[in-house]
Parts: structure tokens; C-alpha cells; sequence
């Protein structure tokens, strides 16, 4: 339905109802920017500069429950660990972990 379709008395009725909307609307939206601000992401893989580095770090996210964050650092270094590094079958065993605990059961398989 349009708003040109709608009676008179029903807009009328909306524009009292709603008429202080304006201080919610601010309220809301300093909720959300907060919340953004919040939700920026302070894991950053580029940061680390060995393997080691990544590797120490994606078991503290895994170990604090960002499984996102845990399953990106796994990921990486599955592709950049060397097939004879001994760190490369804990990375895919971790990597499997945080699949699973993410819930994506086909990719911890």
C-alpha cells in the first residue's frame, strides 16, 4: 500500500503516535555506531610476522572462543606452513576444531 492510498485520519493517527521518534532515532543510532565501534576487529593475520607468531596467536583465539578469527589464522597457515613442519598437522587438527565448534560440521570433515 502507498502512502497516498492511506486515509488522512490514519496518517494523522501515525503522526501522533510517532511524533517524538526524532530523540529514538539519535538514541538508536549512537547504539549501533557504538556497537560497530565494538565489534572491530582487533585480530589482524597480517600483524604476525612467522608462523610461529600466527600460530601462538590463532590457539589463543581458539582457546577465547573467536572461532572466525581462529579458523582464518588455521587456514593460513595450512597454505604457508611447509609439508615437513611439525606445527602443519596440529594446524589442520585446529583448523578441524574451530569447524566444528563454529558449527560448519562439513568443513571440520
Amino acid at each position: 500500500m502507498y502512502l497516498s492510498q492511506v486515509r488522512p485520519e490514519l496518517l494523522a493517527l501515525l503522526r501522533v503516535l510517532f511524533s517524538n521518534m526524532l530523540p529514538h532515532r539519535r538514541a538508536l543510532l549512537a547504539a549501533l555506531l557504538l556497537a560497530a565501534a565494538a565489534c572491530h576487529p582487533d585480530f589482524q593475520i597480517t600483524q604476525y610476522a612467522t608462523n610461529d607468531a600466527l600460530y601462538r596467536a590463532a590457539t589463543k583465539e581458539f582457546a577465547a572462543g573467536r572461532w572466525d578469527n581462529a579458523v582464518a589464522a588455521f587456514d593460513k597457515l595450512t597454505t604457508d606452513l611447509p609439508a615437513r613442519d611439525t606445527l602443519l598437522p596440529r594446524a589442520y587438527w585446529f583448523l578441524a576444531r574451530a569447524h566444528d565448534a563454529h558449527g560448519e560440521h562439513i568443513l571440520a570433515a
